[in-house]
């Protein structure tokens, strides 16, 4: 393979990814301000079109009661049954949410969700043969509200940079604001335990706060801890402070006015939740895991166990079905699995920081994520028992006879029931090597690529059962895939294009690489001709003969598109998803000299693009779907928007339906405008499509 290339692409390239990394950092570790919440009523509409249904999604929040167990799942809440015969089954769900959930509380019938920039909202917990969650009022936010603490008609909600809130329900149900203290930090959790509120006050530690006159709260004290205070849990004169990459600190408050720090427990990555019940504090260490801890001796507390069989562990709750042990024989773990470690998913549109390379951040697939049952009556032997799965970051998707077969980064390839569009189903999952992004369909076969895994052959002839044939490694990072015959072209990121040939899919075998000055991210077949297109990012669009297909050759290349991230054809004219630029408008009469005529600017970084008739569907990152007349190519103009939880980065059309690959946002099936019809649009299709 020739590894060269311009230096001025190189530095590019550098820049970018350096930019990302920033990016990235901010996301992780504050910037919450960006989060753009969306209104329930702008989902869904009167005319029923608009998001339909939602499969999947991060687990990120969890709290139990009377064998239900409360989820804050891809921006909704979820009821979950625990005792259900075959492991927790849904019994009921909220409509979605503005904004991913950051804590969840019960109290008097309510729920109560902390939902960023979004502030808080509270529902009713389901009755008896309800599938409802009705939401019963809300609050905003002056930051970003995360944890949340309840006294009869009190709520307290640490409120980021703008400190603590306090907040009285009046008798029509609905949250006045009563007082408010700032704090230096950027408040997070909260305990609030007699007359006094303990504040996770991120990086300042933990503040002490007199409540004994709500409308007046007082600082008592403070104590600065080394790492992030997230999470604070407060008993019997102590405060167990969950302090980020700084693990477990030990407090003790017995002196509410003279704090002082008696021990702490160092984290494997880092603590951002705890649950304390007895002598035991059960931390959530996001890839670090579970862990169990004996803190008997509060100057000494000593790790009894951890249980690490997780993605990204965001939230742990106790839930003692049988009443018993004050240490609780029950905990739910939340697992939101996916990228970014568990971290934050709202201040940062992934598909931008994907354009700019920071896929190479993904870890291996590692199945399933998504609420855990985990048995804790043997303290130092916790054993899983059962699982609630999620699909956590869906990246790709190939819908075929109403199976949709999902790219799920984390948990690798998932089937998915859509028969139903509104009501799609999970049937099972293949755990892959690499972090799946992208699956096709090839008779009894789905191919996956698999990231630094190289493809993976899939056997799917008894579906749901999915069954591993084999694999080929690849050179770079499996991104994006094409089949023609038994030639499988693979975007394959910093390496280019490579060619797996795939005569014998339980063996196949890399045949070639041809190097991109960009980072080859998709692949399109010109279904007329010998030709293949590479959406190469930065590197623009790259345009490859495959006269010999076992050894394609570079034709020409439009870079003027500055980012290409996908492409759709229609005859001679070609539609590129350029990221942040929206949608680009490409001549290809001479695939020798490919040149763009027009261009379309959008709300987001257009991802993903499909034709249907004189229309574009696009996939534009946190801004959801856009709606785009092509009757005239040279003037395209945007007809319609849907917003969508999540971020939109791949999508199938199918029926009347947008079927969208939206990251931590799941699998979202959106019912299309009845000026939109798909199903005329597309007669060929039937229900047989490979769209991406």
């Amino acid at each position: 393979m020739d590894t060269s290339r311009p230096s001025s692409q190189r530095a590019l390239v550098l820049l970018a990814l350096a930019a990302a990394g920033l990016i990235l950092a901010w996301s992780l570790y504050g910037g919450s301000g960006a989060e753009a919440p969306l209104a329930a009523s702008e989902l869904r509409r009167a005319d029923g079109s608009g998001l339909a249904a939602q499969l999947g999604g991060p687990a990120t929040a969890v709290v139990g009661a009377d064998g239900l167990a409360i989820v804050g799942l891809g921006n909704r809440l979820v009821a979950l049954d625990l005792e259900a015969e075959g492991g927790p089954a849904v019994v009921a769900e909220s409509l979605p949410l503005p904004a991913p959930v950051r804590d969840l509380l019960i109290e008097g019938g309510r729920v109560h969700a902390a939902l960023g920039t979004a502030g808080l909202r509270s529902f009713a917990l389901p009755r008896p043969g309800s599938r409802d969650m009705p939401e019963l009022a809300g609050a905003p936010s002056d930051w970003w509200t995360g944890g949340l603490a309840a006294r009869g008609d009190l709520l307290l909600a640490a409120d980021g940079q703008a400190g603590l809130a306090v907040w009285r329900r009046d008798p029509d149900g609905a949250w006045q604001a009563l007082a408010r203290i700032d704090s230096p930090g950027d408040a997070r959790a909260v305990a609030w335990v007699d007359d006094l509120a303990y504040l996770a006050d991120g990086g300042t530690g933990l503040r002490i706060i007199d409540l004994s006159q709500p409308g007046a709260p007082r600082f008592v004290a403070a104590i600065d801890t080394p790492g992030m205070a997230s999470d604070v849990a407060v008993a019997g004169g102590l405060a167990f402070v969950a302090d980020g990459g700084a693990g477990l600190q030990v407090i003790d408050v017995a002196d509410p006015s003279a704090p002082r720090r008696l021990a702490s427990l160092p984290a494997l990555d880092s603590v951002e939740s705890l649950a304390l019940a007895g002598d035991r504090v059960y931390l959530a260490d996001r890839q670090g895991g579970l862990a169990l801890i004996d803190v008997g001796d509060p100057a000494a507390p000593a790790t009894l166990a951890r249980f690490e069989a997780v993605g990204a562990a965001v939230d742990v709750a106790v839930d003692d079905p049988t009443g018993g042990a004050a240490e609780g024989s029950r905990l739910l773990l939340a697992d939101a699995g996916g990228y970014q470690g568990g971290g934050s998913l709202a201040a940062i549109d992934t598909v931008q920081a994907h354009v700019w390379g920071v896929e190479g951040q993904a870890p291996r697939a590692a199945g399933f994520a998504g609420l855990r049952l985990i048995d804790v009556s043997r303290p130092t032997a916790p054993l899983e028992t059962a699982v609630f799965r999620s699909p956590s970051f869906v990246e790709s998707l190939a819908v075929e006879d109403g199976m949709a077969y999902l790219a799920d980064g984390y948990a690798g390839l998932v089937l998915a029931d859509l028969r139903r569009p509104e009501a799609p189903r999970l049937l099972a999952g293949l755990a892959t090597e690499g972090a799946a992004h992208d699956v096709i369909l090839d008779g009894d076969r789905a191919w996956v690529a698999a990231g630094a895994a190289g493809v993976l052959a899939v056997d799917r002839s008894r579906a749901p059962e999915l069954r591993p044939l084999g694999t080929a490694d690849t050179p770079g990072e499996a991104l994006g895939l094409a089949l023609r015959g038994d030639w499988l072209y693979v975007a394959d990121g910093d390496a280019g294009l490579s060619v797996v040939d795939v005569s014998r899919p339980a063996a196949p075998r890399l045949v070639d690489s041809v190097d991109t000055p960009g980072y080859a991210w998709d692949l399109t077949l010109d279904p007329r001709a010998d030709r293949l297109y590479v959406a190469d990012r930065v590197g623009g669009l790259r345009v490859m003969s495959l006269a010999d297909p076992a050894a394609p050759v570079e034709l020409a290349s439009l870079e003027s598109v500055a980012v290409a991230l996908d492409l759709a054809l229609d005859g001679d004219l070609g539609y590129v998803a350029s990221g942040p630029a929206g949608l680009s408008v490409i001549d290809l009469s001479d695939p020798l000299a490919p040149r763009r005529i027009a261009g379309l600017a959008t709300v987001g970084a257009v991802h993903g693009v499909r034709l249907a008739g004189d229309l574009a569907y696009l996939a534009a990152g946190d801004q959801g779907l856009r709606v785009v007349d092509l009757r005239d190519p040279r003037a395209p103009r945007e007809l319609d928007a849907f917003p969508l939880p999540g971020v939109s980065e791949r999508l199938a059309l199918r029926s009347g339906f947008a079927l969208v690959a939206g990251e931590h946002g799941g699998l979202l099936s959106l019912r299309l405008a009845p000026s939109e019809p798909v199903k005329a649009l597309l007669p060929w299709l039937g229900d047989r499509s490979s769209l991406r």
